[in-house]
């Protein structure tokens, strides 16, 4: 049929089908991991136990359910979706809604109706991602390779050559047209944070507080009200985390978690905006990649407290950009007054000063002399009040652990957890990882064939992966792990890692490509298969509710089970919560806790 078609158009046919059949079972393979496609297994009544007002499902009943499948799967009934997740603590409490719990090997479910004594359940189904079978594998690389065969032997092999190398070109020239327009910049920062919802959703679905987000910041805001800005915390200032809780401090007090994750959402959604802005499209898609992927569940997404770990990689992005400058001057006074924001938001701005300064000596522009002022000030007023606090940690110092360990153990991290190693083991391939990376990255330098300023680009990103990567180490004192652990330390260092593979695209030099893309590709199936830390937070409305008008109470957040990141709440006699002096008061004659992470009393 194809030989009675006329040859350009033949070979384009051939081009359609091959590239359809190349890029679309990956593409739903990759919307399954999302939980964008999802497949249905029916939960067949006699394999489903009745035990007071909870349904549980029988041994086997349940498929073999993968790490991404509890991440995303859901429970329907009758076609209805429950969407609602709980601990088994909370799915207990007396009057809770219909909501289900779901773990590797067993499934509780809350009823919508409970069924009557004696009758059998129906119509409930496990609404799971989809994922491709092994042999629809084996069939994707049969087909492509018969396709390619048929058109390399074909009459066309010459035209479709030359169709290719046509469309690629003024696909490359189309991308590097549209590349920053503002829509290019919009479309990658709505992309990015679609699919870091869909990975994340149980956090936006049931928002909650972790850490220091109540402890800290909603206590402060409750106590100094938008005074807390200048209030350090760690030995340093959060001037981001603080706004978040001063606008969300807006809201009633039983919606203020969700106010806090939704507003941090934002903020997570401009922040690649920006760094979009200063990065090139493989850049764009490899971070973009890496934040979906990689294992942070519900502690570090959408938390004010770790929104840092998100502005600080932004910090030092724009700090390396050869040019950040924006078109229109409202655009520079933004981005000098959202750049000095993030840089009072952490300790990042004190390492990534030295590029800031280095680029506006070269450059000797107006805007890069502002923004290099306005980072010295930032700097500097972090470095005052990490100098001035009588900071005390949280934990107690502790012996400082092996290099050689911690640094194989950073190794695996990019690649996730999926393999329960042994300690030898970890040792072993950790050590040999670490040593592909580096002599990787190291050839970058010395056989690199692009533009000088990307190069200047690339050394300045893996002098700061080194530096961020050495404050984590000091700061856990070697102790803490890369995933399931520390991980909010090596967030910033192997982002710049994952950059820096993906910048090694512009060297021009194939087998440097090659190797990039092999290594960026071989880590997703590692971080897709580890699962981040199972948060099970108490339920925050209901406690505030407990709180009888007149009372007070410590509201536990997650971790549970430590007072130290509980709220202290004290409401007033018609049911609404002190705030400022009145507030100080009744918290320093009626808070149990002991002294607060960073306080001094």
């Amino acid at each position: 049929m194809l030989t009675l078609l006329p040859g350009a158009l033949g070979a384009r046919i051939l081009i359609t089908v091959i590239c359809a059949v190349w890029f679309g079972l990956p593409l739903a393979a990759l919307l399954g991991q999302l939980g964008v496609i999802r497949s249905t297994v029916s939960l067949k009544p006699g394999r489903l136990a009745l035990s007071g007002e909870l349904l549980r499902a029988k041994k086997d009943a349940l498929p073999a359910l993968t790490p991404t499948d509890l991440r995303h799967a859901f429970v329907t009934h009758d076609g209805k979706r429950f969407t609602k997740r709980e601990a088994i603590h909370e799915l207990s409490r007396p009057g809770a809604e219909a909501s289900f719990v779901l773990r590797k090997s067993s499934l509780h479910i809350r009823p919508a109706v409970t069924p009557a004594p004696g009758s059998r359940p129906k119509g409930y189904s496990l609404v799971r991602p989809w994922t491709s079978p092994p042999w629809l594998w084996w069939s994707w690389a049969g087909t492509c390779l018969v396709v390619t065969t048929s058109l390399w032997r074909s009459r066309w092999r010459n035209t479709c050559i030359v169709e290719m190398q046509t469309g690629w070109q003024a696909a490359t020239q189309a991308f590097e047209r549209v590349a920053f327009h503002p829509a290019a910049l919009a479309a990658y920062a709505a992309a990015t944070s679609a699919t870091l919802a869909a990975a994340n959703w149980q956090k936006l679905s049931a928002p909650y507080l972790v850490a220091e987000d109540g402890s800290i910041f909603i206590e402060d805001n409750l106590s100094y009200g938008i005074g807390s800005l200048v209030v350090p915390y760690a030995g340093y200032l959060h001037v981001l985390p603080r706004l978040i809780a001063w606008v969300g401090g807006i809201f009633p007090l039983h919606s203020q978690p969700a106010a806090l994750v939704w507003i941090t959402m934002g903020l997570v959604s401009v922040t690649f905006y920006f760094i979009g802005t200063w990065t090139s499209w493989a850049e764009r898609i490899a971070v973009a990649a890496f934040f979906t992927f990689a294992p942070m569940g519900g502690y570090l997404m959408y938390s004010p407290t770790n929104l840092q770990w998100f502005t600080g990689l932004a910090l030092a992005l724009l700090a390396v950009h050869p040019a950040p400058r924006p078109a229109h001057v409202g655009g520079q006074i933004f981005l000098i007054v959202i750049a000095s924001a993030a840089a009072l938001s952490g300790p990042f701005a004190i390492i990534t000063l030295p590029a800031m300064i280095w680029r506006a000596w070269h450059s000797r522009t107006r805007f890069d002399i502002i923004l290099a002022l306005s980072q010295v000030i930032a700097a500097s007023t972090q470095m005052a009040v990490l100098t001035v606090t009588d900071y005390h940690p949280a934990t107690p110092a502790t012996a400082q652990g092996a290099l050689l360990p911690w640094v194989a153990d950073f190794a695996l991290g990019l690649f996730g957890k999926p393999v329960a190693w042994s300690s030898g083991q970890a040792e072993l391939w950790g050590t040999v990882l670490a040593g592909g990376l580096l002599l990787l990255l190291t050839s970058g330098l010395f056989f690199w064939k692009g533009g000088q300023p990307g190069r200047a680009r690339f050394v300045w990103m893996l002098a700061f992966a080194a530096l961020f990567a050495a404050a984590g180490w000091a700061r856990s004192e070697g102790t803490s792990r890369s995933w399931l652990g520390g991980e909010r330390y090596y967030v910033i260092p192997y982002a710049l890692i994952v950059i820096a593979l993906a910048t090694l695209f512009s060297s021009r030099l194939r087998l440097l490509q090659g190797l990039a893309a092999v290594t960026l590709a071989s880590m997703m199936p590692g971080l897709c298969a580890t699962a981040p830390t199972a948060i099970r937070p108490p339920h925050w409305a209901t406690q505030v509710q407990e709180i009888p008008p007149g009372g007070h109470g410590l509201i536990e957040t997650y971790p549970p089970g430590d007072d130290q990141w509980s709220v202290f709440i004290v409401k007033d006699d018609d049911g609404k919560p002190l705030t400022g002096s009145e507030y100080l008061r009744a918290r320093a004659t009626c808070d149990t806790r002991s002294k607060r992470p960073g306080e001094t009393k």
